[in-house]
């Protein structure tokens, strides 16, 4: 085996489809669920996302260059991966997992809330908070940047809160 495909295996596709499973895992629970609201759905993924924020900005408690290199590279990376491939292993699972009460609305909520939440992070995160050559991303230091990344967790988390919000307002 090639040194290239190894790596490739070891960092991109075991933790993608690990990921992926899970995404899988937490469809087929949400499919289950008799009398599934999208808005309560909502809260549980603006709570993470906020939780995912707290964790990330708390480093303003140590100015530590290695925590905002590790933070801007792997996790950056990494969290980028978990918002793409959750929302694929539930697609994978509204279209080849078990049927249920809730399908129809996992599969909408699905397809509209885990495609802006890939689309925001590919462009978000890609852009401004890893760093290539040619990016956006490296004109700023690397502790703007962890900042950045912990500040698309919060502004995310609030804005689905806010929509969840408005959805359970208008609820039977």
């Amino acid at each position: 085996m090639s040194p290239l495909l190894k790596d490739f295996l070891i960092r991109i596709a075991v933790p993608f489809v690990a990921v992926a499973a899970v995404g899988f895992w937490l469809a087929t629970k949400l499919i289950a669920i008799p009398g599934l609201q999208t808005f309560k759905v909502l809260n549980i993924v603006s709570i993470s996302f906020d939780l995912v924020a707290v964790a990330l900005l708390s480093h303003f408690l140590s100015n530590n260059p290695r925590y905002h290199a590790f933070v801007i590279g792997p996790v950056a990376e990494n969290m980028m991966g978990v918002l793409i491939a959750i929302p694929v292993g539930m697609i994978v699972c509204v279209h080849f997992g078990p049927d249920g009460p809730s399908r129809d609305l996992v599969e909408t909520i699905t397809y509209s809330v885990g495609a802006y939440i890939m689309m925001a992070a590919t462009f978000f995160i890609g852009n401004f908070v890893v760093a290539g050559e040619e990016s956006v991303a490296s004109r700023f230091a690397p502790d703007v940047r962890a900042n950045l990344l912990g500040l698309f967790f919060l502004v995310g988390g609030l804005v689905i809160q806010l929509i969840a919000a408005v959805q359970d307002m208008y609820s039977k």
